[in-house]
This record gives structure tokens, C-alpha cells and sequence, in this order.
């Protein structure tokens, strides 16, 4: 009974929540510019993945968080639609680390 209570005062108020659409896991829009999907990016240790790698990149020059949940992004992992191509950027160092993991 308790938790129910303590639900309802914390859920945000249908206006502010992003559409159901937008904010899942494996959305084909990307939650910062609303476009669809065409590179897509994974935030890391979080795994939040609905981004478009152009911009989590650029979000991550500036911020060093998720855009969703905030939390630290240590790496990213981006895909580009070539032979299934995985890179990966390390964010703490602001280095790139490619990683070749043809599939």
C-alpha cells in the first residue's frame, strides 16, 4: 500500500513524459533531435540506445551524462550500417578507441 502511494506522487505528469515511441529501448527516433535513426549510438554503462550517433557525439562534447537518465556515459558504442561495423569512443578521456568487431 505504501508503494502505491509513493508511485503516484513521483510519476511525472503525462505532459512532461517523452511519448511512449520515443523513449524505448531500440526506438527508431532519436530522443535529441527526434529524427529517425540512421547511425545508431549506445551510451555506456547505462546502454540507453536511442540515439543517433551524430547527436550523442555532439551531446558528449559538451556533457559527460546521458541525455536520458543522467548518469555517467563512460563509453560510447555507435554502428554505421557499412559490413556491421562496431567503433567505440571513450568518454572520460575524450579519446577514440576503435574497436573492429565485424559480426
Amino acid at each position: 500500500m505504501a508503494q502505491d502511494v509513493y508511485d503516484k506522487k513521483s510519476a511525472a505528469p503525462e505532459s512532461q513524459t517523452l511519448p511512449e515511441h520515443i523513449a524505448t529501448a531500440g526506438s527508431e527516433t532519436c530522443v535529441i533531435c527526434l529524427e529517425t535513426i540512421s547511425e545508431r549510438a549506445v551510451a555506456l554503462p547505462c546502454k540507453h540506445d536511442c540515439f543517433d550517433f551524430p547527436c550523442l557525439g555532439n551531446w558528449l562534447t559538451k556533457h559527460t551524462t546521458c541525455p536520458l537518465c543522467k548518469g555517467k556515459v563512460e563509453r560510447l558504442e555507435y554502428e554505421f550500417n557499412v559490413d556491421l561495423l562496431i567503433e567505440a569512443i571513450d568518454v572520460s578521456t575524450r579519446k577514440g578507441v576503435h574497436e573492429d568487431r565485424n559480426l
